[in-house]
């Protein structure tokens, strides 16, 4: 396994690793203690490959519900709209301290879009395969209406037809640590409605507890802010100069056939 793919696989047994050790905490904070002692003889008392049989199965799929959660609402809501049509996307780039790689990425999309619709051939593939997905788009708006997943499709394309393999782990190692970032920020956001609780053991702990979930909520929102725009602005950088050096090849039938 590659050091990429074994990042996302870390990632998501960190990440289910971390929810149940905080709900364990929980547990053991906000319920009586007597409980929680006679769940943990239970648990001692089980065969110790008994319970690693469970625990590892239980990580692995507490992480699968964290990854499914981060991309209905970190990945979704946070970045599922990055098109530049989002009112308040600069303003999140501002508050999280990452405006020069928003406005850098903006920067290169808008040249990649621009020398898209330089290309005949692009335009052409475009419109015929929007057809067929009964999208209707004229030409001269192209780049205008251009959604964000086209751009990053097109751009994906360009990257993976190349044999550039470190080009591709770039990227890919950028994009991963975007997708890590989310789903601890998932994690923090659970623990931090979880924290409510604390006010019924001590007001100082739950103002602490919020100081610091929110201290963690914002690095790591802006780290995936961060890599989520600094990989598509490699991606968008590396095929704007593809395209310049390559203008007069058949690049886009080449994606059609391949892809």
């Amino acid at each position: 396994m590659g050091p990429i793919n074994l990042t996302k696989v870390l990632a998501i047994f960190f990440s289910g690793a971390l929810l149940l050790s905080v709900l364990a905490i929980y547990f053991l904070v906000l319920f009586p203690s007597q409980l929680a002692l006679d769940v943990g003889q239970s648990l001692q008392s089980l065969p110790t490959i008994f319970v690693s049989s469970i625990a590892i199965p239980a990580i692995l799929m507490t992480g699968l519900v964290v990854e499914g959660a981060s991309e209905i609402t970190v990945r979704r809501l946070l970045f599922g709209r990055a098109n530049g049509s989002w009112p308040t996307e600069s303003f999140v780039a501002r508050f999280l301290r990452q405006e020069n790689i928003y406005l850098s990425h903006t920067l290169w999309k808008e040249q990649f879009c621009h020398l898209l619709t330089q290309n005949s051939q692009y335009v052409d593939f475009m419109k015929d395969l929007k057809s067929r997905e009964s999208y209707k788009r004229a030409s001269q708006h192209w780049a205008s209406v251009m959604s964000f997943d086209d751009v990053s499709q097109i751009a994906a394309c360009l990257i993976f037809q190349k044999d550039h393999t470190h080009m591709k782990d770039w990227i890919i190692s950028h994009y991963s640590t975007y997708y890590a970032s989310a789903n601890f920020l998932v994690v923090t956001l659970i623990s931090w409605l979880l924290s409510v609780g604390l006010l019924w053991v001590s007001l100082v702990y739950f103002i602490i507890a919020q100081f610091v979930h929110f201290a963690l909520a914002y690095f790591l929102a802006s780290s995936a802010f961060d890599r989520f725009f600094y990989s598509h602005l490699c991606a968008y950088r590396y095929c704007s100069l593809l395209l310049l050096t390559e203008t007069k090849r058949e690049v886009g039938p080449q994606i059609l056939t391949r892809f």
